[in-house]
């Protein structure tokens, strides 16, 4: 009988064991752990770097209006209006006055203190509209009643440059006054006027008025040579609409 264990075929199989599924598991979560974990570092490295400086946005150009735009000082446009048409006015002037190079501000007569009016620089403009029979605006009470106290200096405006212009009706009696008293009271004041008074008729064409007004007024400040140009570049400018108003 042939020995048995010197029988390689008949030797009983070796089994090896199966890999335990808890284990591969376990090796599946640790390479997920491992994974998330460099993500979060790297992200967390990311986060620590100094963010790049903001860019510079380019700044819009300034756009010069006019050859005459070099800078010819301050403008100060105060108007006395009820109804609308002196501030609509003031609102034209004042753009005007930007196109030929000047720094100019429209202010109700209420936001300037009577007292500080000998301090204005440059040029300063009144528009006083007549409100009633001969009366001023309720915005010009203030200022009439300052300047119309007899105990003000003859000189206390000396430092001041002034033009102004009138907004009235012929219709009425007292036509334009407050026009004619600021023209009339500022320069015994001590102020210096740089144009002819102007006076508008709204009983005709107050607009029309106003133009030749002020055409005169950029002449005697700018100069014949400067009107054509800063007319042309001020009507490209949006102009709001004014009631026919004084």
């Amino acid at each position: 009988r042939p020995d048995e264990r010197s029988n390689p075929a008949a030797a009983p199989a070796l089994h090896m064991p199966n890999p335990s599924p808890a284990l591969d598991l376990s090796s599946g979560l640790a390479t997920i752990v491992v994974l998330l974990a460099s993500w979060l570092l790297l992200r967390w490295k990311r986060g620590r770097r100094a963010p790049p400086p903001p860019r510079e946005e380019p700044s819009a150009p300034v756009r010069a209006v006019g050859a005459k735009a070099a800078g010819r000082g301050p403008m100060t446009i105060l108007f006395g209006s009820q109804t609308g048409t002196a501030e609509g006015f003031a609102t034209t002037l004042m753009r005007e006055a930007r196109v030929r190079g000047y720094a100019a501000r429209a202010l109700d007569l209420e936001e300037l203190p009577p007292e500080e009016l000998g301090g204005v620089e440059g040029p300063c403009v009144f528009l006083l509209a007549t409100h009633g029979e001969g009366d001023p605006t309720d915005n010009t009470v203030a200022f009439h009643r300052w300047a119309s106290d007899a105990s003000r200096e003859p000189g206390c405006l000396a430092a001041l440059q002034y033009a102004a212009f009138g907004l009235g009706n012929t219709q009425y009696e007292h036509y334009n006054s407050m026009g004619k008293w600021v023209d009339a009271r500022l320069s015994a004041l001590g102020a210096r006027r740089l144009a002819p008074l102007g006076l508008g008729d709204d009983d005709g064409d107050i607009d029309a008025d106003f133009e030749s007004w002020r055409a005169s007024l950029w002449v005697a400040l700018c100069g014949g040579s400067d009107q054509a140009d800063g007319q042309e570049e001020a009507e490209e400018e949006e102009e709001a609409p004014r009631p026919r108003r004084r």
